[in-house]
């Protein structure tokens, strides 16, 4: 097949004119398309304009939270101010315990009626606590300078629990062991003295001892430790009257002293069942009509 020259150019202007027109045809959809979205952007949100236009316009509803959020944060002021008040109050009340007119003004809000109440909260506490302290200080340097001077005392679970008792035991250990130490080395100095038994001391310590050894225990531990007469006598009066009571005891009693001594044991057993106790230890021991008549007193008051 062959083609004239004349043809192939008429073939090539058709391609060249359609061309043409294909460009020009997708350049200008183009431009239309971009118009379209820049307008679609310019153009509000209705989401937006509603957003825009709550904030610009507060509404009732706004208004009633925010004032219910100020109530509310009032509220928890105030309490937070009694609160405070009580703390105060307790506080100063702990402190000026022996104040007896310091809460005589009249409350009249609720502030002050919170003070009030802490301070005589407070005060109460506190006075409480200091008794109990001072009582277990006492107790502990008690125990303790017994412990020192040879009875062994301790309130073991007092002890372990109680920072005051710990304390006054320590504090009474360490001051009467100082005591003890101090009387043994004066009376080491004075061996060679003898002591004047016609002494105060020594009359005192012997009555004491003697007193002691009939069943009644008596003896000054201050003047004990300090004081040698005193000491001596104590130890010779107990001692010789705890030969006198055993010898008096080894004889036989009369008819009229078992009565006698029968008398005494039913009024001390009846008085202690009662709740006056009364037992003289010895006489229950060594004599055995006290001893019958204190048990028959101890079982026929018992019932009336």
């Amino acid at each position: 097949m062959s083609f004239s020259k004349t043809g192939v150019t008429v073939l090539l202007l058709l391609l060249g004119i359609i061309g043409a027109e294909f460009y020009y045809f997708k350049h200008k959809t183009g431009e239309s398309k971009k118009g379209t979205q820049s307008e679609k952007s310019t153009l509000p949100d209705p989401w937006e304009q509603n957003i825009t236009e709550g904030r610009s316009l507060p509404s009732k509803t706004n208004n009633t939270v925010i004032e219910k959020e100020k109530d509310d944060i009032d509220e928890d002021q105030n309490i937070i101010s009694i609160v405070e008040s009580y703390q105060k109050g307790y506080k100063e009340g702990c402190q000026k315990i022996s104040d007896a007119n310091s809460t005589s003004v009249p409350a009249e809000t609720d502030r002050e009626r919170a003070y009030l109440l802490g301070f005589e909260k407070g005060k109460t506490e506190c006075l409480l606590v200091i008794r109990q302290k001072k009582e277990h200080y006492d107790l502990g340097y008690k125990d303790g300078c017994n412990s020192a001077i040879g009875k062994a005392v301790k309130n073991t679970a007092l002890y372990d629990s109680s920072v005051d008792y710990k304390k006054g035991w320590e504090r009474g250990a360490e001051k009467c062991d100082n005591k003890r130490k101090k009387a043994t080395v004066e009376e080491s100095k004075g061996k060679e003295k003898k002591v004047n038994e016609r002494s105060q001391e020594y009359q005192s310590g012997y009555r004491h001892g003697c007193s002691s050894a009939k069943g009644n225990y008596t003896r000054e531990e201050d003047v004990y430790l300090h004081s040698r007469a005193y000491r001596e006598g104590w130890t010779l009066g107990r001692q010789k009257c705890k030969n006198i009571r055993n010898k008096s005891a080894k004889k036989s009693l009369t008819p009229t002293q078992k009565r006698h001594y029968f008398d005494q044991g039913y009024r001390d057993g009846c008085d202690s069942v009662r709740g006056f106790y009364r037992r003289d230890p010895y006489k229950y021991t060594h004599i055995g009509s006290y001893a019958e008549g204190w048990r028959a007193g101890e079982y026929e008051c018992a019932y009336y």
